[in-house]
This record gives C-alpha cells, sequence and structure tokens, in this order.
C-alpha cells in the first residue's frame, strides 16, 4: 500500500524518465554523426595542415562533451569542487587521477572539465566503462586556474559510469581543457555509442588483465609518444584503480591483506603501471633511460607534464549515481563533490618503488577524506 501511495504522490517520474531518456537517444542520434560527418569532410585538410585539423576537432569533441555535461546539470545533480587551485595545470601535461565509485563519476568530471579552457579538447581518458551524463558539480580544493593551459595528468577515483560525465561538466566551463585532453579508458568503450568519436579524437584505450598487461603498457607509450605529443593534448586523465569501485573493492582489499597494506572501504588500491609508463615518457627527467626510437632526443619541456591533479569524487550519503540515474533523472537532485589536489609533477617521485608509496598513499587519504566526509558531510 505505501508503495502504491509513493508512485501515486511521485506520478510523473515515470513520464519525466520517458522524456529524458527520448531527449538522450535523440541528442545522441544527431550529435554524434555530426560529429562523424564533419571529420570526414575536413579529413583533406588532415594531410594538409595536420595541426589546424586536429585544432577543428578539438573543438568538435569540446562541444560534444558539453553535451553530456548538459544531461547531468538537466537533472539537478550539483558538483562541488575544493582543494588545491588547479589553474597552473590547465594548459600542461597533466596526469588526473581520481577515485571511482559509480556510473557517475564521468559524467560529473566532465562537468567541471567542461567549464575549463582547453581541457577537454586536449585530453586523454583511461576508463573503464561507457560514460553519459546527469548531476550538478561542487567543485572545492585547490585552485585548477594555474593548470588549466600547461601539461597535467588528471588522476581520479571511479565509482560508475557517471564519473567521466561529471568531469566533463567541470572542465565544459573551462576554456580550452576540452579541445586538448585525451582520455584512457577500457577498451571496450570502444564498441560503445561514443565510442567512435574517442577513435577519431585519438583517445586511448586500455586492454585489462594479466595477460595484457605489458603489451597494453608499451602501447600507451607509443601511444603518447604518435598522438599526445604531436596533438599537442594537454590534460590526460587516468583512473589509476582500474575499474569500478564495487567490482575492485574485495578483490583489492584481499590483496591488501595478503601483502599487509591498508584496507580500504570508499576506494581500492590502485594500480600502478599506467602512471609509471606515462611519468617515463612525458615526465620531468623523461627519456634520459628511455630507449623509444619514437623521439630523437628527449621531449622538449614544453612536452612534459608539469602537473598531476588529483580528483576525489564523493557521491552524497556515499551512494554513487549510475547510468540509469543519470538517463532518467529518477533520484532527486542531489551535489555532487569534486575535491581537488594539485601538484607539481617535479614533486612527484621518480623513483618507480617511491611512486607506488606515492600513488598508495594518495589513495589512503582519499579513503580518510572520504570516510569523514561521508560521516560529516565536511570535505
Amino acid at each position: 500500500m505505501e508503495n502504491l501511495r509513493f508512485y501515486i504522490e511521485q506520478w510523473y517520474i515515470i513520464p519525466k524518465a520517458i522524456f529524458r531518456l527520448c531527449f538522450i537517444l535523440l541528442n545522441n542520434a544527431y550529435c554524434i554523426p555530426t560529429y562523424v560527418m564533419w571529420m570526414i569532410l575536413l579529413s583533406p585538410i588532415r594531410k594538409i595542415n595536420p595541426d589546424a585539423f586536429w585544432r577543428i576537432e578539438g573543438y568538435f569533441f569540446h562541444w560534444l562533451l558539453a553535451m553530456v555535461s548538459m544531461w547531468s546539470w538537466s537533472a539537478g545533480y550539483d558538483v562541488v569542487e575544493v582543494g588545491d587551485d588547479i589553474a597552473d595545470c590547465i594548459d600542461d601535461k597533466t596526469l588526473v587521477i581520481a577515485n571511482h565509485q559509480s556510473t557517475a563519476d564521468v559524467p560529473f568530471l566532465m562537468a567541471c572539465f567542461n567549464t575549463r579552457k582547453n581541457i577537454l579538447p586536449n585530453l586523454m581518458w583511461i576508463m573503464d566503462r561507457l560514460f553519459k551524463f546527469t548531476n550538478f558539480v561542487v567543485e572545492v580544493g585547490d585552485d585548477i586556474a594555474d593548470c588549466i593551459d600547461d601539461k597535467t595528468l588528471v588522476i581520479a577515483n571511479h565509482q560508475s559510469t557517471a564519473d567521466v560525465p561529471f568531469l566533463m561538466a567541470c572542465f565544459n566551463t573551462r576554456k580550452n581543457i576540452l579541445p586538448n585532453l585525451m582520455w584512457i579508458m577500457d577498451r571496450l568503450f570502444k564498441f560503445t555509442n561514443f565510442g567512435i568519436v574517442s577513435v577519431i579524437h585519438q583517445d586511448f584505450f586500455i586492454m585489462s588483465g594479466k595477460a595484457n598487461r605489458e603489451k597494453s603498457l608499451q602501447a600507451l607509450i607509443t601511444h603518447i609518444i604518435e598522438s599526445y605529443i604531436p596533438r599537442n593534448r594537454r590534460w590526460m586523465v587516468l583512473f589509476p584503480e582500474g575499474g569500478f569501485l564495487r567490482k575492485r573493492r574485495a578483490v583489492s582489499q584481499r590483496y591488501a591483506q595478503k601483502n599487509n597494506l591498508p584496507v580500504l572501504q570508499h576506494v581500492s588500491l590502485p594500480r600502478v603501471g599506467a602512471l609509471k609508463a606515462i611519468m617515463a615518457t612525458v615526465g620531468p627527467n623523461t627519456l634520459a633511460n628511455n630507449n623509444s626510437t619514437h623521439i630523437k632526443d628527449n621531449p622538449k619541456n614544453s612536452e612534459k607534464i608539469r602537473w598531476v591533479l588529483d580528483i576525489t569524487i564523493a557521491y552524497p550519503n556515499g551512494q554513487p549515481l549510475d547510468l540509469g540515474t543519470i538517463i532518467f533523472g529518477n533520484r532527486p537532485p542531489c551535489k555532487t563533490t569534486l575535491f581537488y589536489r594539485v601538484y607539481h609533477c617535479r614533486d612527484i617521485p621518480q623513483n618507480e618503488d617511491e611512486q607506488t608509496k606515492w600513488l598508495y598513499k594518495l589513495f589512503e587519504e582519499k579513503e580518510t577524506m572520504l570516510d569523514v566526509f561521508y560521516k560529516t558531510g565536511a570535505s
């Protein structure tokens, strides 16, 4: 009887969900083919003037991701940004690391990145699943203004398919972030509706599993050398946990107990291979020990990552939004908090063992931060 009363009082939820689903399907139906057709029509420019082609493609890519961030905004989900000022790393090569809790993580990151100039067009994601839309984002922590125009590695925790749309919503408000963004994402994403866009934009698709680990990391290094640097991308987005929190938590906790490491609840222990590959290729002390034949000498300072932007994504009450919630907008409007911490790349350990300890410590701090946030609501 109570359920019947609830649905009578909330009669508008089902029509609203149907309307949003139709709107989003229509949005995808005309936006993505339009992007692909324009890229085909403009392809001769790629042969004549590659720099001009990729600059134009970056703006088209930005507009697509702004569309995704609009989905979360229209559903009434906010993002709060706190922590370090990220202004210094916006125009630099930057590795972004974030914890991952649900499908809503990506949309919120998109919403935040969308507000920064030149991030989304020059972004590369390493992501686990498809992202779409929904929700308002609150940004707190460091000011990211300094890194908006610099090469920046963005690291975030990963909870759901909503992470990327929320990041895009934030990045969309910053000028020049989205056109210059590169994502590192799971290979399965290539076969989704947005996969063709990421293929053209030259994001990186990583293969999961132990059998593919070394091959994937070598492919990532090659992609950075042959695509990220020549395309002059700025922000590179990485989810070091290697999957959604709900899928990784149990495995992470067993590994931690076996190896005398902290047992984490709100994040999982990060995988360090991608971070090491990135730092060895475009870190501050790059290529002195790299035998790659793709680069004549050491990369120029302008090609090296200057900042690491760490993003901690916190959903209300520790309940991540997911893709279904984003599409149908069936949860009440809420705020998702993004906490920023900015590190200069020269302050990141260059020794591989020390890098592992640094990344583990970073996620231990995320665990503490999220635990306090979920208990008190304070960031």
